[in-house]
């Protein structure tokens, strides 16, 4: 161990429980009177040091060995055994004998006899393979893709053949979106349906040589395509989310949308068309749709389907022969068919449970399905009888059942599936992704899937029926319940329970993890979630409960021994989830594993680092070690059903894990040490370049950015910025560094954050006058927004393209005088097909720039007041007579009984602002004694917020918060430490809360307003536990900057 000794700075061994719970550790002992800046240098110098010794697993040992040597062989035997029960997305047969299955983790399975074996084939990918093809025996392709963290920008995959798969090889030439399916007519000419993407918005892409490079299809649909099949290049159906159907235009032009309505919340899965002009489609909660015209309307199968089918099974597979058709899909048990285009059905047993996500057909009789956890299944008699070809596992050991993403315990996971081996599966209950307003993002289901197969699971599932409104909303449990009847036909809570027992069937888990049955701050559906877990559990067991799921559905009952409730802090008996815990099996701690996979989840907020704990709820099984651990006492051996086999690292490996798992926690507690002391934390990262040098790539990386969220999300801007220019410098190619050139491109083109960082942050206003501008440093922001922008470009121009960073270098080009690199962007993106908010964005700036016609978003004059207001929120004086009152419309709840209005105004030193709102039927309005406080939490009053977006940049912007009470708070891009001074008085009028408010301009810019400036402005109201209310649109509780409108000075 290192010994520090300086005159100003003594650092001694000590036992020390804050930085190993039983190892050994340095504290600084004392500092010598005197020290002064001495004694900050000798700490940085001390602290670097302890860090790169806790931290840096290079570490020669004293054999001289290098203590990451082994862990690449560890990682790549995990992953040869994980593919094993790796989800298969797609198969395809040629004829007979010759066939391809493809899924998660880069699998490729091949058979040349009809299945009897099957080989894992050198796709050189890891990421999901969604879609096979194959012309005949020797000609083929594969596509997938992945979904960037942070930044959920979208990677494709496109893979060929030309020897059967014995190499693959990536064909495309350009940076393709996600792909989820690749079909061909010929050699050459061929299309694809994934994402969107800024350089293929409509999610249809085209080929006529091979692959090799592709053209999209013009189309205005927003997230790309889950289903499609064409008959010809201009014969064709696609299906997309929130139930859109589309077809193909007459002669290939494009797409448009289909005559028939959307199908509400049931996602469509698949498609096929059969010549001349028939076709079908399957979904979500028993959906299947025929079509007589190609697509462009669709109904009804003609034939009923056997009575319950709809409420038993969600649909993700079909193949069809002619008049033949074959359905399946979750649970795997039946196989839905028809024999006369949907005349009449019947229901034929697979004999397993798992869900099925493609079936195919290579003759009326021949055919294969496949699903989760790598089963392959076989018919030689049309589908009559089925039987098991391969599988990497037959259940599931471990079920989480979350209400939405950002609960999952990806940790967790991490631990007991991919370190432990023990398959796990997870159900998202709520549907929060119904009103997605980030055109270009993953959607939320493929991202949640992506983060637990990367962290070591096996599936992950988001249920169709079950909305959930924004959190922010604070909606009350019965709330809950009752949105969850509208969706279900007034049997929310039975149609939950039937839906949790029907997924414990299916997986028959030994343990199932939930949220506690305490309410909590994961919100009121949490805790009902968990009661209705419970409740699930004992009918599951049961096998007179839900009778129709064993006699229609073909499950079983099955009895699960444990269930586990996340809690919000240890307590006697839980068990906790440290991030530093290392994953000896892979190498890495918890928390390494789970940082990426996290930002799949929740991008916009910084990694997590803390300990998760979950406590006993019910148990079967009886004796002291029940719940000493997840699974004390269930005995799963090593690859059975539900356990993959655990490839163990040599001895020596094993030892070296070990004193690196010792120390990531002495490290975990170094930053923890540097929370407390956020001063010395900031000393400490002008030097991280030190700090880093000696770690692998991947933790580099991991630690840069993890210091720079925390700094970023304290205001601390500089800092950030400093660590993630060095990322950039260091690993350009990084995921995360990509991630940190967008926040950076952002950062520096922002005149709010500018202004937040170099302008006078005042608490008194005494006289109101316009502050002194260092131009020289606004132009080194602006040149540097330039410089990384372009960096960003070189790297990864899918990333420069989207609009999160093509708006922020407009902004920057303009600013700096290039008014015709600005244009130039606006034009394009004003052309493009994507007809979406940003598509608006570019529009209104042109329109901006020549004013004809109406504007393409709304617009708010902010008139100049004759005279300063009184600030008493009795909104009587003569500037608010001729303001122009912006109305807010309802998005949630009978917004139309709770009317609000918003008005601005300014002179030479103050914007004003105003707000009038009826008070809501069934909201709360408690006043509260005492002054107010900065930074108060408004979360359960009804309020409006007022952002400024003062460049146009529609990505950083400030937002003032006023509630009934007249208490307010702040924040600049997020940062919610920014606290300008500003007056605000609240009244009453009638059935109304208002309030009356001045807000030195000085607090916001330097560049004061005049008449004909333009700031963007968003104007929204939330009122906990009714509704939430906007100006423009789209607009959401969580803030879509791209929304906002015009505010007008005159």
């Amino acid at each position: 161990m290192p010994h520090f000794v300086c005159r100003s700075f003594r650092w001694q061994p000590v036992s020390m429980t804050a930085l190993s719970n039983n190892g050994r550790g340095m504290v600084a002992r004392r500092c010598e009177p005197g020290g002064g800046r001495r004694c900050r240098v000798c700490w940085i110098t001390a602290i670097l040091a302890m860090i790169c010794w806790v931290c840096v697993p290079g570490r020669a040992t004293s054999g001289g060995e290098i203590e990451s040597d082994g862990r690449a062989a560890v990682q790549s035997a995990w992953l040869a055994t994980a593919r094993g029960d790796a989800r298969l997305w797609d198969v395809f047969f040629v004829d007979p004998q010759y066939g391809w299955a493809v899924g998660d983790r880069g699998v490729v399975w091949h058979t040349q006899d009809g299945g009897r074996s099957w080989q894992l084939q050198r796709s050189g990918v890891t990421c999901s393979l969604r879609s096979v093809f194959f012309l005949d025996r020797r000609m083929g392709w594969a596509a997938g893709g992945s979904i960037e963290p942070y930044t959920l920008a979208t990677s494709g995959v496109l893979l060929s053949t030309t020897d059967g798969g014995r190499h693959w090889h990536c064909g495309a030439r350009q940076v393709l979106p996600s792909l989820r399916r690749v079909r061909f007519f010929d050699h050459r000419r061929g299309w694809a349906i994934g994402c969107s993407s800024e350089l293929f918005p409509s999610g249809f892409l085209v080929t006529e040589d091979a692959g090799r490079s592709w053209m999209a299809l013009p189309g205005a649909q927003k997230g790309g395509w889950l289903a499609a099949d064409l008959l010809a290049p201009s014969e064709g159906a696609l299906a997309g989310w929130h139930g859109r159907a589309a077809v193909i235009r007459p002669g290939g032009q494009g797409i448009e949308p289909s005559g028939t309505e959307p199908f509400g919340l049931r996602r469509v899965r698949q498609m096929a068309l059969v010549p001349p002009r028939y076709g079908w489609l399957v979904g979500d909660g028993g959906l299947v749709m025929m079509t007589a015209d190609l697509g462009a309307t669709w109904r009804t199968s003609p034939g009923q389907l056997p009575q319950g089918v709809a409420g038993q099974f969600d649909f993700r597979a079909m193949a069809v022969r002619g008049a033949k058709a074959w359905i399946a899909g979750s649970p795997g048990t039946r196989v839905l068919y028809s024999p006369d285009a949907g005349q009449t059905w019947e229901l034929l047993s697979t004999g397993q449970n798992l869900p099925i996500n493609a079936i195919w057909f290579v003759d009326d009789r021949c055919g294969w399905a496949v699903g989760e956890l790598g089963t392959i299944l076989a018919t030689l008699d049309g589908g009559r009888s089925w039987h098991v070809q391969r599988a990497g596992g037959g259940r599931a050991a471990v079920l989480g059942v979350f209400v939405s993403p950002e609960q999952v315990p990806l940790g967790l996971f991490a631990r007991l599936s991919g370190d432990q081996g023990y398959l796990g599966a997870l159900e998202v209950i709520g549907r929060s992704d119904l009103a997605a307003l980030r055109e270009l993002d993953a959607p939320l289901a493929e991202r949640v899937h992506e983060a637990v197969v990367e962290v070591g699971a096996c599936s992950a599932n988001q249920a169709w029926q079950f909305p959930l409104a924004d959190r922010q909303l604070a909606i009350a449990p019965d709330q809950v319940a009752a949105a969850w009847d509208e969706a279900n036909d007034g049997r929310g809570l039975a149609e939950l329970e039937a839906y949790l027992v029907r997924t414990i069937r299916q997986w028959r888990p030994e343990v199932i993890v939930t949220h506690d049955v305490k309410p909590g701050p994961s919100g009121p559906a949490a805790a009902l979630l968990a009661q209705s877990v419970l409740a699930a559990v004992d009918r599951a067991a049961d096998p007179t409960s839900h009778a129709e799921q064993i006699s229609l559905g073909g499950l079983g009952p099955w009895r699960t021994k444990r269930v586990f409730g996340a809690v919000d802090s240890p307590s006697e008996g839980a068990i906790t989830v440290n991030p530093s815990q290392m994953a000896l099996r892979l190498g890495k701690t918890l928390g390494q594993l789970a940082f990426l996979p996290q930002g799949l989840i929740q991008p916009r907020a910084a990694p997590s680092q803390r300990p998760r704990a979950f406590r006993l709820l019910r148990r079967e099984l009886e004796g002291r070690d029940g719940g000493r651990d997840f699974f004390s006492g269930i005995v799963l051996n090593a690859g059975g059903d539900a356990r993959r086999h655990l490839a163990s690292p040599p001895p020596d490996v094993l030892a070296r894990f070990r004193r690196i798992a010792q120390k990531r926690r002495n490290g975990q507690a170094i930053l923890e040490h540097l929370d407390r002391l956020p001063q010395r934390g900031l000393e400490l990262a002008a030097q991280i370049g030190d700090l880093t040098q000696g770690l692998e790539a991947d933790e580099s990386a991991q630690l840069t950015y993890l210091l720079a969220s925390r700094y970023a999300q304290t205001g601390h801007w500089p800092q950030a910025a400093e660590l993630l220019e060095g990322l950039a410098r260091r690993q350009p190619h990084h995921p995360l560094a990509r991630a940190g050139m967008v926040w950076l491109v952002q950062y520096y083109a922002s005149a709010e954050a500018a202004w937040r960082i170099q302008g006078p942050q005042r608490v008194t206003v005494q006289t109101v006058s316009a502050p002194a501008l260092d131009f020289s440093k606004i132009e080194d922001r602006l040149g540097r927004a330039a410089a990384v922008a372009k960096q960003l470009a070189a790297v990864d121009p899918r990333m420069a393209a989207r609009p999160e960073v093509g708006f922020p270098r407009a902004v920057a080009s303009r600013q700096r005088g290039f008014w015709a690199d600005a244009e130039r962007y606006y034009l394009l993106r004003a052309k493009g097909a994507a007809q979406d908010s940003w598509w608006l964005c570019a529009r209104g700036e042109r329109w901006l720039a020549r004013p004809e016609g109406v504007p393409p978003k709304p617009m708010l004059r902010c008139a100049r007041a004759p005279s300063k207001p009184r600030l008493d929120g009795q909104l009587n004086d003569p500037v608010w007579a001729q303001a122009e009152a912006a109305e807010l419309a309802s998005r949630y709840g009978s917004g139309g009984m709770w009317p609000a209005k918003v008005m601005l105004a300014y002179d030479d030193g103050f914007l004003y602002l105003a707000v009038r709102a009826v008070r809501a039927p069934g909201a709360d309005y408690p006043q509260t004694a005492g002054p107010r406080s900065y930074d108060a939490n408004l979360d359960g009053r009804d309020r409006v917020d007022v952002l400024l977006d003062l460049d146009r940049d529609f990505t950083t912007y400030y937002r003032l918060t006023v509630d009934h009470r007249g208490w307010t708070g702040e924040a600049c891009w997020g940062d919610s430490a920014w606290n300008p001074t500003w007056f605000v008085a609240a009244g009453t009028d009638g059935d109304a809360w208002t309030a009356e408010a001045a807000v030195p301009l000085d607090q916001l810019t330097g560049q004061y307003p005049g008449s004909g400036t333009v700031w963007a402005v968003g104007l929204q109201r939330i009122v906990p536990g009714v509704g939430f209310q906007a100006w423009s649109e789209p607009a959401a509780p969580a803030i879509v900057p791209q929304g906002f409108g015009y505010l007008v000075f005159q």
